[in-house]
């Protein structure tokens, strides 16, 4: 096991005081960061989003190929001052504004001494989604909340897909809020974007057919929006009907 010491930064919010971490083991990795498993000095178990620095992510482009995704993300970050690490200021920035049952919570913010920025969050001791094909109403009523609670904060989801969700004792949770975007940012159209939901979440298209194909804003969101609410009431409807009958088949 190895232990590590954060130090502050001007550059992101944090803590006048940090304990140092026990890093127990590695859960994942991502495209511009690596997330572990760890342990503080008062024995609470949480997650350590490690960014990757400057030098690392230079290596990992030239061990990559132009067909390599991670090669296309760096061609857009090499526009932009130290890209990985606004994001991870992005990150905990978004964080700040949700307070929401299925999104993991954002505790703090650091860089070690070797410049790495990262992210503490709660740890979610669960399993990663496998999809929604064959999940119980209570998951897709989950997710409809969620969804409809980050677009009225002023974001919407660009990556929907199973890897940016886990369940924990059988609830949803949403684990990475780098996929979050403001709506005025939302590099998609609000058909798309309804699309990406509607096969994400296994609920037919038919529900979306009117979406307009312009860039989402947040006026035409408000259709969407009260799309999701009636859905939220159907699926809501379901699980109490499937609860019922569990309890009378018991």
């Amino acid at each position: 096991m190895t232990t590590v010491s954060f130090v502050s930064t001007i550059h992101i919010p944090i803590l006048p005081e940090t304990p140092p971490f026990e890093i127990l083991e590695e859960i994942g990795e991502g495209e511009t960061a690596k997330v572990y498993k760890a342990k503080n000095a008062h024995g609470q178990i949480v997650a350590l989003k490690c960014f990757f620095t400057k030098e690392e992510w230079m290596q990992r482009v030239l061990q990559a190929t132009l067909d390599d995704p991670n090669f296309q993300i760096f061609l857009n970050y090499q526009f932009k001052e130290n890209g990985l690490v606004q994001e991870a200021i992005s990150e905990f920035e978004i964080a700040k504004k949700l307070d929401h049952p299925h999104i993991v919570k954002i505790l703090d913010s650091f860089v070690d001494k070797n410049g790495v920025h990262t992210l503490v969050l709660e740890f979610v001791d669960g399993k990663k989604m496998e999809g929604f094909s064959s999940i119980d109403p209570k998951l897709k009523l989950q997710l409809l909340d969620t969804l409809i609670y980050i677009h009225d904060q002023g974001f919407v989801h660009e990556d929907l897909y199973s890897d940016n969700f886990m369940t924990e004792e059988g609830n949803l949770k949403m684990i990475d809020l780098g996929s979050l975007t403001p709506i005025e940012d939302a590099p998609i159209t609000l058909k798309e974007y309804a699309k990406h939901i509607a096969v994400f979440a296994n609920i037919d298209k038919s529900y979306f057919s009117e979406m307009p194909k312009d860039e989402v804003t947040e006026e035409n969101l408000k259709g969407l929006q009260k799309i999701l609410c009636q859905l939220r009431e159907q699926f809501k409807t379901e699980f109490q009907q499937a609860a019922y009958k569990t309890r009378c088949d018991l």
